[in-house]
């Protein structure tokens, strides 16, 4: 008699965990659906993950009678520290496009620490949600095989978006160097991001509530409890930012002459080790993401970074002779897969830098009015 009262209040107990789940489901579902439909919600992340990425992808899908153009980078490109969200190139560019009467929405995909296979992923999944136009922000350092920058990806869920891949498994145990394991637990977060929408932007919700990405998101809390915290814990930076003052005050000429020598000397060791071997992963990745527009009729734009010849000769960067080589490689590689190839090393005034190539509010405008007329000519040869 004890065990059978027993079983019923285990069944009608377990009816109202079901009950009670649908319901959260549903409560927490229709809003986030409603939010992931308003425009312009966010126009770029923190700096600190990829959090924004689902919401903008979504939002690619959804644009109507504007050209869509994916701008790829790593922090240069994202403006982390030096802008605001509204004052990145990006921004500026749609802005500009705009004044010439060319309609575009611009989606700024970029994430400080951003490596090439980071960004082959992200141009693969912008291609898969509409994008018309890859803007690619190809940086000298990105070829260095120096500390965290001889990885070819940053974060390890953009491994996911190259998953329809022929090549897949070669991306991932030789390029990403990501464990059958560790795909699984990323797997099983993405298949909670497509289940419930709560799970896909539980990292944004959470930064529109509370300001800031510190409480943990869900699906980190559900893989850490089935997967005992495996992969490397997400990098903050957050104190970091706050250090080093306001976009507004660092929109300032010359802020790189102020920077301490050390500061100069510890950027540059991001130059250290910089591989020109074609065999070098780096290149191969590159190639890649070169051949992406073969089977697609989306154009891709790649130019080169500007630097602050100022700092790199002050400090010793690296050698102008050896960038002038890479600067030959690179574009003959964009050339021959037909995309679109700009040296835009001087297109910023040294002044507009904060150190040797991460760029001020100002800085930031003048590589949008650089980029302006190739991106509108491109728009104007290709269809809509």
């Amino acid at each position: 008699m004890g065990k059978r009262l027993i079983d019923l209040k285990n069944r009608v107990r377990l009816r109202y965990v079901l009950l009670f789940t649908l319901l959260l489901f549903l409560v927490l579902e229709i809003p986030v659906r409603r939010l992931e439909r308003r425009p312009d919600l966010v126009l770029r992340n923190e700096g600190r993950s990829h959090m924004a990425l689902p919401y903008m992808y979504r939002q690619m899908e959804l644009t109507k009678f504007r050209r869509v153009i994916a701008f790829l980078g790593a922090s240069e490109t994202q403006g982390v520290v030096n802008t605001t969200a509204e004052t990145t190139y990006p921004v500026d560019i749609e802005k500009l496009l705009a004044a010439r009467g060319v309609a575009t929405h611009c989606f700024n995909l970029a994430t400080i620490g951003n490596g090439l296979g980071d960004n082959l992923a992200l141009a693969v999944e912008a291609m898969r949600r509409g994008a018309d136009l890859l803007v690619f922000c190809l940086h000298y350092k990105l070829f260095s095989n120096s500390g965290a920058l001889a990885f070819a990806s940053t974060y390890r869920d953009s491994l996911y978006y190259l998953r329809h891949r022929p090549d897949f498994s070669q991306l991932q145990h030789r390029y990403f160097l990501i464990s059958n394991r560790d795909y699984m637990e990323i797997r099983f977060s993405k298949f909670l991001e497509s289940f419930w929408a709560f799970y896909r932007e539980n990292q944004l919700i959470s930064y529109l509530i509370a300001g800031d990405l510190e409480p943990e998101p869900l699906t980190a809390q559900a893989r850490k409890w089935l997967f005992k915290g495996a992969g490397p814990a997400p990098r903050k930076i957050a104190t970091q930012i706050e250090m080093l003052g306001t976009p507004e005050k660092r929109n300032r000429d010359n802020l790189w002459q102020l920077q301490p020598a050390e500061y100069h000397q510890d950027n540059g060791k991001a130059y250290e080790k910089i591989s020109l071997d074609p065999q070098d992963v780096h290149f191969k990745i590159f190639e890649l993401i070169n051949e992406l527009s073969r089977a697609s009729k989306v154009k891709i734009l790649i130019f080169l970074t500007p630097l602050n010849r100022g700092a790199v000769n002050q400090f010793k960067y690296f050698d102008w002779n050896k960038h002038a080589k890479f600067v030959e490689m690179t574009s003959q590689t964009v050339l021959a897969n037909d995309n679109y190839f700009l040296d835009l090393t001087d297109a910023v005034e040294n002044r507009c830098f904060t150190d040797g190539d991460h760029l001020n509010m100002n800085g930031h405008r003048q590589l949008a009015e650089a980029l302006v007329p190739t991106i509108a000519r491109i728009l104007a040869e290709s269809t809509p």
